[in-house]
């Protein structure tokens, strides 16, 4: 009994020291400095523990080096006020989640965030007046850093993750705030700013040398691209504020949701006219619930002209987007020739901040609309070309604003119709698909039933503006229930017919059918059998 007393003596302070320093840091909390550079379960470092000062990016590379096994997490929020940023702050071995916290990085070196690694700061947004308010900062400090920020330090690079922070460009020229180059799936940009890039605020691209770039990375949300009054010296009429850009290869970008870029206070002489908030081509990708302001181009979706190499752009949406720009087009959809080739674009839910805006430029069909006609877009898509060498854009426009006139567009042309609705007895889990009715003819139908008086004489009255609308009438009769014997007895005239019966009292099924001859329908009698353009010939 005694041996086992001295033996329980000696292991029970070595039981206290043991939860008493487990307790310390629960892992995943933060991580508080007691002098010790290991201050967790081996998961959670504080940067401030690591030497490297004054260099705060030094110190928290440091830390990364430290982190035992391929992963944790670097708390550098005990690393506040102004800090000097010489070198890249990752080790590009390790995985995990960078921390920071109030602090302004002053740095003179880009940041390359590895694969599998997530920077957050603690927030960054827009006040009414369009400053700027911020808690972390990634600050420009050299005409070198360019981009400041970079996703992925390898080909492919996955999961790569910005959240919570303001990136600074400082009005450095040729400055690109946060480029995607290569990092693919799980890679986002969240609650991000971008400072004063004369160059390009935010660049994603599918476009890379091998591999897919950054295709179906996203989704990219809660972002301002802003320029500052009497700052950005260096923005010119190249600028752009957000551009997603590829090889024309099919590939996709995630979307870019709840997205504001405004050049406000930048000066129409310093655009030059052409600078942009928006630029899209050579991918697929949508802009969602977003506002672009003050650039003589809101929204450029296709490749301008005259540049090399060429790409193709198909499979973009744009909606619920309000734009108000400064002497520009809000849309221009692809260049003049649309040379190289835009298509499938569609908009919807498109507003104009200015009553004097142009709205879109559409140099696939030359269909451009000013607010003279209408300053909102209800749906508004472009089709593309099928097949090699056509110049035809099917369908030329659709659209249900009062912006697009369809009598100017003269019509949707398509190889087929048919409309899908919720199944009536499975509205759940099933669809119900049919397809239109076809006619030669420009054709309307109207049907109906009636029943016949004691005399066997029913009148049929049709709409008021039936004969204003229709001619070359035809006729159908069905009696119902009973056998018996119906005629036309009187053609239409004055909008109404009469059916006659051998019999008092049957019910008859009627169904009249009428060929169109108002103004519109005369001038625009569909051509019925023409042969193909040599670009469709063999389909």
């Amino acid at each position: 009994m005694r041996k086992m007393l001295a033996t329980l003596l000696l292991v029970a302070p070595l039981l206290t020291f043991n939860l008493k320093t487990q307790a310390q840091v629960t892992k995943g909390q933060p991580a508080v400095g007691n002098g010790s550079a290991l201050v967790t379960d081996g998961l959670f470092l504080d940067a401030a523990e690591f030497g490297g000062a004054p260099d705060a990016c030094l110190q928290i590379q440091n830390a990364w080096v430290a982190l035992p096994g391929n992963s944790g997490t670097v708390d550098a929020r005990s690393l506040t006020g102004t800090l000097t940023c010489n070198t890249n702050p990752f080790s590009n071995s390790k995985h995990g989640k960078l921390l920071l916290g109030n602090a302004t990085f002053q740095t003179t070196v880009p940041w390359v965030v590895p694969t599998r690694v997530q920077v957050q700061g603690l927030g960054a947004t827009f006040d009414s007046s369009l400053s700027l308010t911020y808690n972390t900062i990634i600050l420009a400090n050299s005409s070198t850093v360019s981009p400041v920020v970079t996703m992925g330090s390898q080909n492919p690079s996955f999961g790569v993750q910005i959240k919570d922070l303001t990136i600074d460009c400082n009005n450095y020229p040729g400055c690109i705030g946060i480029y995607n180059g290569v990092s693919e799936e799980g890679s986002i940009i969240d609650d991000v700013n971008i400072i004063d890039a004369p160059a390009i605020g935010i660049r994603v691209t599918t476009n890379a040398t091998s591999g897919s770039g950054a295709a179906n990375s996203g989704p990219y949300q809660n972002i301002g691209i802003g320029y500052n009054s009497g700052v950005c010296t260096n923005c010119n009429g190249s600028t752009v504020a957000l551009q997603v850009d590829g090889a024309g290869t099919g590939q996709v970008v995630r979307e870019f949701d709840d997205v504001t870029v405004s050049g406000n206070g930048v000066t129409n002489t310093q655009w030059a006219g052409t600078a942009t908030g928006v630029y899209v081509y050579g991918v697929s990708t949508a802009l969602t619930n977003s506002h672009a302001e003050f650039f003589p181009v809101g929204i450029q979706i296709g490749q301008v002209a005259g540049v090399t190499p060429a790409y193709s752009t198909q499979a973009v949406e744009v909606s619920n987007v309000s734009i108000q720009n400064v002497g520009g087009w809000n849309v221009i959809l692809g260049n003049a020739g649309n040379n190289p080739a835009t298509g499938d674009v569609t908009l919807e839910g498109i507003t104009s901040g200015s009553a004097n805006n142009q709205i879109v430029e559409n140099n696939i069909t030359a269909h451009n609309l000013t607010t003279t006609d209408d300053k909102y877009i209800g749906f508004y898509a472009v089709g593309h070309c099928p097949t090699t060498g056509c110049t035809a854009f099917e369908p030329a426009v659709v659209s249900t604003s009062n912006t697009v006139n369809w009598r100017a567009a003269g019509g949707i042309t398509k190889p087929s119709g048919s409309f899908s609705i919720d199944h009536p007895l499975d509205p759940a889990n099933r669809s119900l698909n049919h397809s239109f009715v076809e006619s030669p003819d420009m054709m309307n139908i109207y049907n109906g039933s009636v029943t016949t008086d004691r005399l066997g004489i029913a009148t049929v009255m049709l709409p008021a503006y039936f004969e204003a609308l229709n001619q070359d009438f035809r006729y159908q009769l069905t009696p119902l229930g009973q056998f018996a014997q119906a005629f036309v007895a009187k053609k239409i005239e004055n909008n109404r017919f009469v059916i006659k019966t051998d019999k008092p009292g049957v019910e008859v099924s009627w169904q009249v059918t009428g060929v169109r001859h108002d103004a519109f329908a005369n001038s625009h009698r569909i051509q019925v059998e023409e042969t193909k353009p040599l670009s469709m010939r063999q389909h």
